[in-house]
C-alpha cells in the first residue's frame, strides 16, 4: 500500500505532509515544464476570476464549498 509505505518513510526521513493549495491553469509565468499549466487560454480567463479581497487565489467561496482545519 502506498499510503503505509509513505507514512512509514516520513517516519524515518522527517518528510512533512504537502497539501496541494493552488489551482491549475492560474500563474501567469507560462513555465515551458510547469505541470500546473496546461491550458494557456485558461491561464488568461482564471486570471479574470480573481478577487484581491477573496480569502482564494481564484474566485470566491461559495455555499457548497467544504473547509477543513488543517491539524498542526
Amino acid at each position: 500500500d502506498k499510503w503505509v509505505a509513505r507514512k512509514n518513510r516520513a517516519k524515518h526521513c522527517n518528510c512533512v505532509k504537502m497539501y496541494d493549495v493552488g489551482w491549475y491553469n492560474t500563474c501567469p509565468h507560462l513555465c515551458k515544464y510547469c505541470y500546473a499549466n496546461y491550458d494557456e487560454k485558461n491561464v488568461f480567463n482564471n486570471k479574470t476570476l480573481h478577487d484581491i479581497d477573496s480569502p482564494l487565489l481564484i474566485g470566491n467561496i461559495r455555499e457548497t464549498d467544504i473547509i477543513k482545519k488543517i491539524e498542526k
